[in-house]
């Protein structure tokens, strides 16, 4: 069951949370398991959201009062940015590539086995090996990193700007905005810095009627901008800084000690922040979407001088 948001009735959210206030304008579709989704993520004490949601063509303006704020970001507005990307038939694909020393090549990927294990890794024989590290790791009351990769199908081009704004740049700050996000390479990375250009380089080619690439190296981007091509980026994930093991730090008052944590710690957090990289990426790309969506003169004047209506 579908339900368009601007017939969706603030009402009946009320025997789950009185505090919530849905006020929808727009016609993007969202199915009712989404919606409870988003309200067990968002039910807290003492919380309450007016999200305001208005559709006029290219340009939706979102208000959210949220406390506590981070969720904001991590819940709400992901959503209607995927919502936003699902109706304009674009995919993001996200996994972890690798967890600690285990990683999953290309050629041996299983995308139907992302969500059958608990580390998100698109291979089942790579997901036991990562068991069994991180159990490893576990008892030595240690931690681990690992490597977190997202693909995005049918993206169109020209999205980014070719000096400052570009695609590559805000794509990165918003990965590195993500706590333990310590690297963010788009393609071949930092594999490029050791290949030559003869190699690193996308041939062109004519494929009916349509230019083509033959290779994907630069991961999606050119100039700045999307080209057409899948979009590559991936993000490397620090290990675990809270361990159990004795290590050596120092007071306020400049006294030199040895520290254990206690307490529940993970020995990783990537399987965490997989879903946060898809957040992100998304609302980079919905705002990029829509700021592209009034780049052209002739978009301008259809939006302001011939429908009023849309």
């Amino acid at each position: 069951m579908n339900l368009t948001l601007s017939r969706f009735c603030p009402e009946s959210l009320k025997e789950l949370q009185p505090e919530l206030l849905f006020l929808f304008s727009c016609g993007i579709k969202i199915s009712v398991p989404e919606i409870m989704g988003i309200l067990r993520h968002l039910i807290v004490r003492d919380m309450q959201i007016t999200a305001l949601i208005r559709n006029m063509v290219s340009v939706i303006t979102v208000a959210v009062d949220v406390l506590p704020a981070v969720r904001r970001s991590a819940v709400l507005l992901p959503v209607i940015a995927s919502k936003l990307l699902g109706e304009l038939g674009i995919v993001l694909t996200t996994y972890a590539k690798s967890i600690g020393p285990v990683t999953v090549d290309e050629a041996d990927y299983d995308f139907t086995e992302i969500t059958n294990n608990s580390f998100y890794l698109p291979n089942k024989d790579a997901a036991k090996k990562a068991a069994e590290y991180v159990s490893t790791l576990m008892e030595q009351m240690d931690s681990c990193g690992g490597l977190i990769e997202c693909r995005v199908d049918h993206l169109p081009a020209g999205l980014g700007e070719p000096v400052f704004d570009k695609l590559d740049a805000l794509l990165a700050q918003a990965i590195m905005s993500i706590g333990a996000v310590k690297g963010v390479e788009i393609g071949d990375g930092f594999q490029s810095a050791s290949s030559t250009g003869s190699t690193n380089n996308d041939p062109f080619c004519m494929q009916q009627g349509q230019v083509m690439k033959t290779s994907n190296h630069s991961g999606g981007t050119l100039g700045g901008m999307s080209d057409g091509s899948q979009l590559i980026l991936r993000a490397a994930i620090k290990p675990t800084p809270s361990i159990s093991q004795m290590q050596h730090t120092v007071t306020n008052s400049g006294e030199e000690i040895e520290l254990s944590i206690h307490g529940r710690h993970d020995p990783i957090i990537v399987p965490r922040a997989v879903v946060v990289v898809e957040a992100m990426t998304a609302l980079t790309l919905a705002d990029l979407l829509l700021r592209n969506a009034v780049s052209r003169m002739n978009q301008i004047k259809q939006l302001y001088t011939e429908d009023k209506n849309v």
